[in-house]
């Protein structure tokens, strides 16, 4: 009969303690991390029910962080932070809301409401139409519609003119065909430099009050120079080239035109 080094015994029942020990409890930290994201919604609702806001934001944010999100939650999480009286926040989680079907109309009216609230504290911004029309052209400009639109308008350019020189080679025909090709041309170049444009910026939302814009990256203000300032659920416009440049800091435009360098803890990019 065989028999087994004692050493050998002694590693077999070792690994058998291992599994029987930390095995269990490796399982058991994963099956805490698995939540019911519609419990403790319900949970959240309830919360909002009796008032009690900020245990209602803990549950909706648990579930935010575990990557269950929807606009739902988007949308209690806004009507919780307006009952804070965080109308920054409030904005923030309302145009996250206004990206689903299901909650689009409520959470446009929601922003309405907050603009309204912006109105009452004195701090609405006055737009310049320029740039109203420059946000326009970087946040609701169909840039991926357009793009196709002119590739089509090319080819059928190009295709035109590939056919009246084999089928029918009159001048006129030629001539269409080819102004088609050079408008498909135009449009492709001018709404592709558009896309490329706007990948550099994207909107965000002031969260803080009283935000200063400083011309530098830098805490101090130079004397003398009197700072702009950004309130709480302003929607400006983040340049991302600016902002890679100098950690910690966001670089800013507002409605108005004016500019500047904030704390990044101060805004949230939409």
């Amino acid at each position: 009969m065989m028999k087994f080094p004692c050493h050998i015994g002694w590693i077999f029942l070792c690994l058998s303690t291992f599994f029987c020990t930390a095995c269990p409890a490796y399982l058991s930290a994963q099956d805490r991390d698995i939540i019911n994201p519609q419990a403790i919604f319900n949970e959240g609702n309830y919360l909002m029910e009796q008032q009690e806001f900020t245990q209602a934001l803990d549950s909706f944010h648990l579930i935010k962080d575990k990557g269950y999100i929807s606009g739902p939650l988007f949308y209690n999480m806004a009507l919780s932070y307006i009952y804070l009286d965080s109308i920054g926040l409030a904005s923030y989680y309302l145009h996250r809301s206004a990206g689903y079907r299901e909650t689009t109309q409520e959470a446009s009216n929601g922003l309405v409401y907050i603009d309204d609230r912006i109105q009452n504290r004195g701090t609405r911004l006055p737009s310049v139409p320029w740039y109203s029309f420059i946000d326009w052209f970087l946040f609701e400009f169909n840039h991926y519609f357009w793009l196709f639109f002119s590739l089509l308008v090319l080819n059928i350019g190009v295709l035109s003119v590939i056919a009246a020189w084999l089928f029918h080679p009159k001048r006129t025909f030629i001539l269409a065909g080819g102004s088609v090709a050079i408008l498909g041309t135009v449009l492709s170049i001018t709404t592709a430099g558009i896309l490329l444009w706007a990948q550099g910026y994207h909107q965000a939302v002031v969260i803080k009050n009283e935000v200063v814009l400083h011309p530098y990256p830098t805490e101090t203000v130079p004397s003398g120079h009197q700072p702009d300032l950004a309130y709480e659920a302003y929607t400006v416009t983040l340049s991302l080239k600016e902002t890679k440049k100098e950690a910690g800091w966001a670089y800013i435009r507002m409605q108005n035109g004016a500019s500047g360098w904030v704390p990044e803890s101060a805004i949230r990019v939409l």
